[in-house]
């Protein structure tokens, strides 16, 4: 996670949420401020879920806890 957010911050990201309407507008796109907001997101939530993939819980309990947009 440390390296991803360095890069966002750097300016240095490609990081995108794939399909996440809520980043639909042009703004996201547009704005340096905005752009580093979203792959700021995209970067977290990616690193959570692959450190839900390493944690001792059953599928069950992984797939509940998968952070993922929401449509």
């Amino acid at each position: 996670m440390g390296r991803g957010l360095l890069d966002v911050l750097l300016s240095q990201s490609q990081a995108a949420p794939a399909q996440d309407r809520r980043f639909s507008h042009d703004v996201w796109r547009d704005s340096g401020y905005y752009r580093r907001l979203m792959q700021g997101s995209s970067c977290s939530r990616d690193s959570l879920n692959r450190m839900l993939d390493r944690a001792d819980a059953t599928p069950e309990d992984r797939e509940q806890a998968r952070f993922r947009c929401p449509w």
